[in-house]
């Protein structure tokens, strides 16, 4: 892939703008905070494991509250191989591994360090895309789609049904998959996401109880207690307090 006609910004968001679409490619990467997106009518989210990919021409709108960062990729389609568009574009939000993570939190770092400038960018552009292209490629990835659509969609309501229809498998072979890869049942990790994502808001955001928990998947705030109890011995009122106190937060 050639770095050349790229552009990267670090942009935060705190208001909801209007769709929208442009001639060029778009990455979305997470530094700080979340953003709410909708890519040609699928919504979703970017976060700390999730990335969104805006294909040419595709049209998109975004909002964001609370304090956020996102690395922004604008990459006109001629420096992209059809490839890896067509690859982009079947997923659109991205997962994040741990190597593209270490990419993403370099480039924040060099940013604050003073040295992120032009050349530096157009190495690590074509890094960034070889890494996340190669994690889609890679076998155990054969639930990346499905673990992208989860995190961009923790409030939907999953089944195992819909889960294996979106891997192209029979639900046999999903809970197969799913204990090979990730030994655990998919239900198991559907609840452990959106008690992870529940903690992670708890933590960042000051948003009510009763919103977080519809937004991960929860259909009121009792049903969130319920499960965070369950789930890690404390409620989320006692999560966020002790969070806070750990931050230094009021």
């Amino acid at each position: 892939m050639s770095a050349q006609n790229l552009k990267l910004s670090f942009r935060s968001y705190h208001h909801e703008t209007d769709s929208h679409s442009h001639r060029h490619a778009q990455l979305v990467l997470p530094l700080a905070g979340r953003l709410e997106i909708e890519i040609g009518g699928r919504g979703g989210w970017v976060h700390h494991a999730c990335a969104a990919f805006v294909p040419p021409g595709v049209t998109h709108a975004q909002s964001g509250r609370g304090e956020n960062l996102f690395l922004v990729v604008d990459l006109d389609s001629e420096t992209l191989e059809g490839a890896h568009i067509e690859q982009m574009a079947q997923l659109i939000y991205v997962p994040v591994s741990p190597a593209a993570r270490r990419l993403i939190e370099f480039a924040e770092t060099s940013r604050h360090g003073g040295q992120w400038g032009e050349a530096l960018a157009r190495n690590w552009v074509p890094l960034l895309f070889d890494t996340l292209l190669l994690d889609l490629r890679r076998p155990a990835s054969r639930l990346a789609g499905l673990l992208a659509a989860i995190e961009a969609q923790l409030d939907y309501a999953w089944t195992t049904s819909e889960m294996a229809m979106r891997c192209g498998i029979s639900v046999s072979q999903l809970h197969q998959l799913f204990q090979k890869e990730l030994a655990q049942s998919p239900a198991a990790y559907l609840a452990a996401r959106r008690i992870g994502r529940a903690c992670e808001e708890l933590a960042w955001t000051s948003e009510s109880i009763a919103e977080i928990a519809c937004r991960v998947g929860y259909s009121d705030q009792t049903a969130l207690t319920r499960a965070m109890r369950q789930a890690t011995g404390t409620t989320p009122a006692a999560w966020r307090r002790s969070s806070h106190a750990v931050a230094g937060k009021p």
